[in-house]
């Protein structure tokens, strides 16, 4: 099953990241970009030497708009970066990456929710538009993931507890019985969704979607 992977990172983490990143935190991405990038980066005119490197990511983390001055193999290789917090990079910036256990939601579950009280689960937004992303830099063709800061998230959560009673109401609900192998959209949404959502709420945790095509 995929759609969407669901995942999260540290909420404090995060935040101080994309606000006031330290230089520790930046060179551990510059060092992974580098590393596995080295064409990437001289093709789109960023340095391949860490320490510039470095501080053009320290710089693009703190700024309110990470994309919108960017080319498409520029924002292909900040999008590089993003996905280097889910592993060894982030762990040393203290971002915490988990998945979930039920992992993904696939596409009818998030319409679902979408049609059904929760907007931020629209197709447009969700695990597509980046983060600090322009509009017109949110093609899905460009853009595959969403991050949400804690209010964010906390927002969306307020917006699946409206989505909760349509879900109930689902032929073949059982609050009892629900099975993380049924791929059902009312099991999908506790199971996959809004129960993973409330608890990164309670932590006070980031949601980071992936987009799987």
């Amino acid at each position: 099953m995929a759609g969407y992977f669901i995942y999260s990172l540290d909420g404090e983490a995060f935040t101080q990241l994309v606000t006031e990143p330290t230089d520790a935190q930046a060179t551990a991405l510059a060092e992974h970009l580098a590393g596995e990038y080295a064409d990437d980066l001289a093709h789109a005119g960023w340095p391949t030497a860490v320490a510039p490197l470095a501080e053009l990511i320290k710089t693009r983390l703190a700024a309110a708009d990470w994309y919108g001055d960017l080319s498409d193999e520029q924002g292909q290789v900040w999008d590089a970066v993003v996905r280097s917090f889910t592993y060894e990079p982030g762990e040393a910036c203290g971002l915490g990456f988990e998945c979930t256990d039920y992992e993904s939601i696939y596409w009818d579950c998030a319409e679902f929710a979408a049609a059904n009280g929760a907007p931020l689960m629209d197709e447009r937004t969700f695990g597509c538009s980046g983060f600090r992303c322009p509009p017109e830099k949110r093609s899905q063709l460009e853009r595959y993931y969403h991050l949400m800061t804690p209010a964010e998230t906390r927002t969306l959560h307020e917006q699946l507890k409206a989505v909760e009673p349509h879900a109930k109401a689902l032929p073949g609900y059982d609050p009892e019985g629900l099975d993380e192998d049924d791929e059902a959209v009312a099991t999908q949404f506790f199971l996959g969704l809004f129960g993973p959502v409330a608890d990164m709420v309670a932590r006070g945790r980031s949601l980071f979607v992936q987009l799987d095509t």
